[in-house]
C-alpha cells in the first residue's frame, strides 16, 4: 500500500495482489438474495451465526452520511427486539461495511436456540418493522438521532493509534478523504426523515431496485445438541426461498457471474509541511492548494 501510494516499485508479487484488492464484486439488484452456508469449525459448538448484508452503493459523502444514520438509529430496536424480547440470540447488531469503496449494511446474530433460517426471518420481520418505525418518526426524535450520530462521527481521538487507524485506511486505498468524518457529519445533517426513509426502503425492501442481499450462515456443529443431521432442520436453507434466489456453493463459481465495481486509485494531494488532517473533534479547515 505505502509502495502503491508513493509510487514507488513495490516487491515480488505484491502488484498483483494489489490489483486484486482494488475491486469489489457487485450483487446482483432487485428480487435476488445470495445464501452462503458452511459448517461450523467446532462440532460441538451449539451455536449458530447469521449475517444479513445489504450491499450499497459506491462511497460519496451523502452515501456515507444515509449509512451512518441507519446504523445509528437501527442499533438500539434491534438489539431490543431480537435480543431482550424476543430472546433470539446473545449476541445481536448492526454495523457498516466499507469495501473497496462499496458501502454496506451488515445485521450480525449469534443464537444458541434458533436455526439460522428462523433467525434470518426474525431479521426481516424486524427491518420491516423499522422502515415504518422510521417513517413515523417525529421530528424532535430524528433530530436528536441525527445529533447523536454526527457526535459519534465526530469523537476525538484517544491515541495516536486511534488517529493512525483512521488515516492508514486512506492510504492502503489511495483515496485520501482524510477528512471524512467532517465530510460525511456536514452531510448527515442535510439528510432529511423522508430522504433517509425511502433511501432505506429502497435499498432493504427484497425487490426494490436498490437492494443486493447476501446473508451468511454458520451452522451448529454437528456433535451439538439439536445440531447437524439431527436437528429437525437438517438443512439450514429456508423452505421457501425468494424469486432469483441462489445457494452459493461455491464462491469462485459464484463470484464469475457477478460485475467488479472499480475503485481506482486517486493521486496523492500536495500536502504542506506542517499541515494535519482534522481530528474528529476538531472543526475541519481545507487542506492547502
Amino acid at each position: 500500500a505505502v509502495h502503491k501510494a508513493l509510487g514507488s516499485p513495490a516487491a515480488a508479487g505484491e502488484s498483483d495482489l494489489e490489483d486484486a484488492r482494488n475491486g469489489c464484486m457487485v450483487l446482483p439488484p432487485g428480487p435476488f438474495w445470495a445464501l452462503r452456508a458452511v459448517e461450523n469449525r467446532n462440532p460441538e459448538d451449539a451455536n449458530c451465526a447469521v449475517d444479513v448484508y445489504w450491499q450499497l452503493g459506491a462511497w460519496s459523502p451523502a452515501e456515507g452520511a444515509r449509512l451512518s444514520l441507519l446504523e445509528h438509529i437501527c442499533y438500539e430496536p434491534l438489539f431490543d427486539s431480537l435480543r431482550t424480547k424476543q430472546q433470539l440470540g446473545y449476541s445481536v447488531g448492526c454495523s457498516s461495511r466499507h469495501t473497496h469503496g462499496r458501502l454496506g449494511f451488515v445485521i450480525s446474530v449469534t443464537s444458541a436456540t434458533h436455526p439460522p433460517a428462523a433467525v434470518e426471518a426474525a431479521v426481516r420481520a424486524f427491518i420491516a418493522s423499522f422502515l415504518e418505525d422510521l417513517g413515523a418518526m417525529s421530528d424532535e426524535a430524528y433530530k436528536a438521532h441525527v445529533e447523536g450520530a454526527v457526535g459519534n462521527k465526530l469523537v476525538e481521538d484517544h491515541s495516536v493509534g486511534d488517529e493512525a487507524s483512521r488515516f492508514f485506511p486512506e492510504v492502503e486505498s489511495c483515496q485520501y478523504v482524510f477528512d471524512r468524518a467532517h465530510v460525511e457529519a456536514a452531510q448527515m445533517r442535510r439528510v432529511t426523515r423522508d430522504q433517509l426513509t425511502q433511501w432505506a426502503r429502497n435499498v432493504l425492501i427484497p425487490g426494490a431496485p436498490g437492494h443486493r442481499c447476501m446473508s451468511f450462515y454458520v451452522k451448529p456443529g454437528n456433535n451439538a445438541p439439536g445440531g447437524g443431521a439431527a436437528a429437525p432442520e437438517a438443512s439450514p436453507v429456508p423452505a421457501a426461498l425468494p424469486g432469483k434466489s441462489v445457494v452459493v456453493g461455491d464462491p469462485a463459481e459464484f463470484k464469475k457471474g457477478l460485475d467488479v465495481h472499480d475503485h481506482p486509485p486517486q493521486a496523492m494531494p500536495p500536502v504542506e509541511m506542517g499541515w494535519r488532517p482534522p481530528r474528529p473533534g476538531a472543526t475541519a479547515s481545507p487542506a492547502p492548494e
